[in-house]
């Protein structure tokens, strides 16, 4: 018999065994026939999936479909092995294998697109998903399934970072259904990415036909006013689309600003005018208001109308005193008027201003660095150093100020100069009158004399030639032009800097002093200290203000028998005694000569004989501060005079709270960016320097 015979010979043979013993017989029957015929192949593949053999089954119709002569008959074989393999073998991927091998031969077959999809997609290999729903379309089909399938295609091709095929593959979408807006939605999204401006106002256009929910039409039309006004330039379809915005959704505040700009830069300044002024009233951020303010000022400039436009800037620097932006611009359009006057005013004021908010609360890390900048604008290098190293002391810092100061945070002092007589009246606190002061020049003696010091109480002995601190205010002595200071040293007190005599110059000085204090802060405490004793108010700051508040009392008491002092209780037998004591010490002559001098002391406005000493270490200390330009050495230094001291890693509050606790330190703080630091300053020449 021939080939074909034999194989028809058979499988007539394995149907006879089938139905006499049972499909396993009969596949054991042909497993030595002639495999090349897929007929046999397939038959042999039934009997072992009857028999439970369901791998070899698969097998057979794997090889089967090797065989097969035509497409159709290898589709379908191709078909049964990936069925056999996806459920009873649970072998999803060698039943994707066959099912792809067959998708290529007849995507439509039964439903071996679905599976192929399926498996696909849970494996995540969108490549060859891609490649199958290619072959899907290219197939051909209804209408509803090609466009789910382009709109699949696309979902993938962006997965796949293919842009244009996705958007190709929805162009082709809503070439069958131009209606579809998921499609049209999603077509206008890539076009925006991709920066392909026409075709995305042109899907817009179309969706905003399609839809009705107003957060998503406000969404299309902000877009397509994106487009025309930054894109595309088309100043009239930008002004229409942002228009339509606001008619949708009335209080879209971004809508109102960009449409103002397109009113200004179309020159229709009139409608930006408009649409500023109700973005003003609904803007409830006060930065977002502030900064519409100043275009819509710049807009009233622009048209000509200045007064309308102070106005405007006025009402935002009164909103926000110090906000450098509103300082800056108004400065700025009084320049471009040239209204110098005006200009100086505006900054003047805004100098007070930050001075008021650093009075209020001095950790604010804005104000100092606006008041600097200021400074800067009215032509005031040498006060924006000193507002920078004051800053720098509360451990405040700015890329502005740094410049200003050196690594520590100083600036060059006048020395010498510091002390001038003539920067009295500049440095004085208003509680220590010219009067006060020539009070105790003239009798600065016999006060000593009225009420001694006594060294021993102070544990003060005399300086031995050979301790640093000598050597130390000898330096700054010679600096001050004094030659004669007497140096006694405290072991009771070993952190003091104290002057306790001005005829000669004698200063008590802690034993520790040098351990608590660095070389820069004690120039400033012994500058201080010199100042104080070389104007005779020693006694002023070593005496208890009651007792200062006696020994003045009773210098008025011997002019006037019925001399009460205002606002301290004291013992009127006390007051005479003290009167005859002092007035003994300054003699009949210096009665007379002293007599208009002290008079006039207790006529003085805020006259408080308590204060003196503080009013006397606060002359000490902005002489000290002009001498040497160094806030941060001054403040460590009067800190440790109280016994506060800090660490450099002190951030500004810890800072301010040691500040608020030392009377004296904190005053220096605002004496440090005052018109009469400043003035000082220039008197003598260290802002030049």
């Amino acid at each position: 018999a021939t080939g074909l015979q034999r194989t028809a010979l058979s499988l007539r043979a394995a149907e006879a065994q089938a139905r006499a013993t049972g499909p396993a017989d009969a596949a054991a029957l042909l497993m030595n026939a002639d495999e090349s015929h897929p007929r046999l192949l397939e038959q042999r593949a039934g009997y072992r999936a009857q028999a439970g053999d369901t791998e070899g089954a698969a097998s057979d119709l794997l090889a089967a479909a090797q065989t097969a002569r035509d497409h159709t008959h290898r589709t379908r074989v191709l078909y049964q092995a990936g069925l056999l393999f996806e459920e009873p073998l649970d072998a999803p991927e060698r039943a994707l294998e066959a099912y792809l091998s067959a998708s290529e031969l007849q995507i439509g077959y039964r439903d071996l697109f679905e599976r192929c999809r399926r498996l696909l997609t849970a494996s995540g290999d969108t490549a060859e998903l891609s490649r199958l729903l290619d072959r899907r379309l290219a197939h051909g089909g209804e209408t509803p399934v090609l466009v789910e399938l382009y709109l699949a295609r696309a979902e993938l091709a962006e997965q796949l970072g293919d842009g244009e095929a996705a958007r190709e593959a929805l162009r082709s979408a809503l070439a069958l259904t131009p209606d579809h807006a998921d499609a049209l939605k999603r077509l206008g999204q890539l076009c925006l990415e991709a920066e392909e401006w026409p075709r995305a106002a042109e899907a817009l256009i179309r969706l905003a036909r399609l839809r009705q929910d107003r957060e998503e039409l406000r969404f299309i039309f902000f877009t397509l006013g994106d487009i025309y006004d930054r894109h595309t330039p088309d100043p009239k379809r930008a002004r229409a689309a942002f228009e339509r915005v606001l008619k949708l959704s009335p209080d879209d505040l971004e809508a109102m600003e960009r449409l103002a700009g397109i009113h200004r830069s179309s020159g229709h300044l009139p409608g930006a005018i408009e649409v500023l002024t109700r973005l003003i009233k609904r803007e409830l951020d006060p930065d977002e208001s502030r900064r519409h303010r100043l275009v819509l000022a710049s807009i009233f400039e622009e048209m000509g109308d200045l007064r309308r436009a102070e106005a405007v800037l006025e009402q935002t620097r009164r909103n926000a005193p110090t906000e450098i932006e509103v300082l800056v611009a108004q400065a700025d359009f009084y320049q471009r008027q040239g209204a110098a006057s005006a200009l100086s005013m505006h900054l003047n004021r805004a100098i007070d201003d930050f001075r008021r908010v650093i009075g209020e609360d001095p950790s604010d890390v804005h104000a100092w660095p606006g008041l600097a900048q200021v400074l800067k604008s009215r032509g005031r290098e040498d006060a924006a150093r000193c507002v920078a190293s004051a800053a720098t002391a509360l451990g405040i810092t700015d890329v502005m100020m740094s410049p200003l100061v050196d690594a520590r945070g100083a600036i060059p002092g006048a020395g010498q100069a510091a002390a001038h007589p003539d920067l009295d009246p500049v440095l004085s606190p208003p509680r220590l009158s010219n009067a006060l002061r020539q009070v105790f020049r003239v009798a600065g003696s016999a006060f000593d004399k009225a009420l001694p010091v006594d060294t021993r109480a102070l544990g003060a002995s005399k300086a031995s030639g050979r301790d640093p601190l000598r050597a130390e205010v000898q330096r700054v002595a010679a600096l001050f032009g004094l030659s004669d200071v007497q140096l006694l040293i405290s072991e009771r007190l070993p952190t003091t800097c104290l002057p306790i005599s001005g005829s000669p110059i004698t200063l008590v000085l802690g034993h520790q002093l040098a351990q608590h204090t660095t070389p820069e802060g004690r120039v400033f405490l012994f500058a201080r200290a010199l100042k104080i004793a070389s104007d005779h108010l020693a006694l002023a700051v070593r005496t208890s203000p009651s007792e200062l508040a006696l020994l003045l009392g009773g210098l008025l008491r011997g002019y006037d028998p019925e001399y009460e002092p205002q606002g301290v209780e004291i013992d009127s037998a006390r007051l005479d005694d003290m009167a005859r004591r002092v007035h003994k010490a300054i003699g009949r002559r210096g009665r007379d000569d002293l007599m208009p001098l002290a008079l006039e002391m207790n006529g003085t406005q805020g006259y408080d004989p308590t204060r003196v000493g503080v009013a006397a270490a606060e002359l000490g200390d902005r002489v000290a501060l002009v001498a040497t330009g160094d806030t941060p050495a001054a403040f460590r230094a009067l800190l440790s005079l109280a016994g506060i001291h800090l660490n450099e890693s002190d951030g500004t509050q810890a800072r301010l709270r040691a500040l608020r606790q030392s009377e004296e330190a904190f005053s220096l703080l605002s004496f440090a960016i005052s018109d009469a630091y400043f003035d000082a300053r220039h008197r003598v020449g260290a802002d030049r320097r």
